[in-house]
């Protein structure tokens, strides 16, 4: 997707040590997205080190909630929207243009519908631009 930051995944591996001296490794995958710096700020207070970066979010970050670790934004539309990450965002696209509300709509009614039912990303009009034109259907 066109603007995410979600390139990355990082994949951290503890030991987890039984009673028995018996040694079991599980891994828990985190994916970085441009959701973390809004959390990150949420949950504990911390702002980024660059002040310019600092100011830029102290300034955004009052348009965003955080319920039960999930990061919701205030839209002017209606409720506070869902904010989704790339895998996320993918899905939705795919489920509102071909699934229930689906009927192979333009872009910009693609958007409108994604946004009136509670879900936005950041780069959401250039995502649902690119996916619209790769529609095989259409």
């Amino acid at each position: 997707m066109k603007g995410s930051d979600s390139g990355a995944a990082i994949q951290l591996l503890h030991s987890v040590l039984d009673v028995d001296d018996y040694s079991e490794v599980n891994s828990t995958n985190f994916i970085c997205d441009w959701r973390n710096k809004f959390i990150e700020y949420l949950r504990h207070g911390k702002f980024p080190e660059d002040p310019k970066a600092s100011r830029a979010l102290r300034i955004k970050v009052t348009r965003y909630y955080l319920v039960d670790g999930q990061l919701y934004m205030r839209s002017f539309q209606g409720p506070l929207a869902r904010c989704l990450g790339t895998s996320e965002a993918d899905y939705m696209m795919r489920e509102v243009r071909e699934g229930v509300c689906g009927n192979h709509s333009g872009a910009d009614s693609l958007v409108l519908k994604l946004v009136i039912t509670g879900y936005y990303w950041l780069w959401i009009e250039q995502d649902v631009k690119e996916f619209v034109k790769k529609c095989d259907k259409c």
